[in-house]
């Protein structure tokens, strides 16, 4: 079984969550209020299928057996054509994953990303966060990967910054939303092969301001496929002047 922190209550931070009308504001509001008090009071449910789980777990016992977990030691992330046993120079980028993508927990991001489940950020976001406490990582900074403003919109938050809103609280790091932007919109990477990826994300992000010169940056991302999201975020970091670099992932593409 995977232990997690117990449920939080409170509403995420605003800055994990898209600019919206009042009368939307209040409804997320309401609905994860709602939502916080379920767990509360209520029997939780399985982050994959909803089924009755202890509260100190993320997944039903039927769905945690079918978890693959990942070393903890996790995998260098090299520069394009590569994902594992190079460098990104000029500061080496180890990506750690809690798991394989697929059966409970590729359904579990799915909810979490693509069906409005946002209450699903507690128990993921606790994976990752006891994940970051095993793998011995102490970030001065947590930074998620951004959406693009559109795209926030659209979804209405960024799961991302909802995971590492966990992280950065049980590490005791800054949490920045900020310093990290989308420069340009660029297609989904769903269905791209590795080299349209790297294609896709040239120059889509930049890390503006001084907050991460000189601090250890945990990058926090939901999956890893080819690398290439987090390769782009990374040098954007580090042109920023960040002293190292890493990044956390709930599930990493087979």
């Amino acid at each position: 079984m995977v232990p997690i922190l117990p449920p939080i209550v409170g509403e995420p931070s605003p800055l994990a969550r898209a600019p919206s009308s009042s009368f939307a504001t209040l409804t997320t509001a309401a609905s994860f209020l709602a939502r916080t008090l379920l767990d509360v009071f209520a029997p939780l449910g399985c982050a994959s299928c909803d089924d009755p789980r202890p509260r100190d777990l993320a997944f039903c016992a039927r769905c945690d057996e079918t978890l693959l977990r990942e070393p903890l030691q996790g995998s260098a992330l090299g520069p394009a054509g590569k994902s594992r046993g190079l460098v990104l120079a000029p500061v080496a980028v180890r990506v750690h994953a809690f798991g394989a993508y697929g059966a409970a927990l590729a359904e579990a991001i799915v909810r979490f990303k693509y069906a409005g489940r946002s209450d699903l950020a507690q128990p993921l976001g606790a994976l990752l966060a006891s994940l970051t406490v095993d793998c011995g990582l102490s970030p001065d900074v947590v930074v998620p990967v951004p959406l693009h403003p559109l795209r926030l919109m659209r979804r209405g938050y960024n799961q991302s910054a909802l995971l590492a809103a966990c992280v950065a609280r049980r590490a005791c790091a800054a949490l920045d939303t900020s310093s990290l932007r989308r420069s340009r919109p660029a297609p989904a990477q769903a269905g791209l092969g590795a080299a349209a990826r790297e294609r896709n994300l040239v120059d889509a992000f930049a890390a503006g301001g001084h907050a991460l010169r000189g601090r250890r940056v945990l990058l926090v991302d939901d999956v890893m496929t080819t690398g290439a999201t987090l390769r782009a975020c990374a040098r954007a970091v580090v042109r920023s002047g960040a002293s190292h670099v890493s990044a956390i992932v709930l599930a990493r593409a087979l």
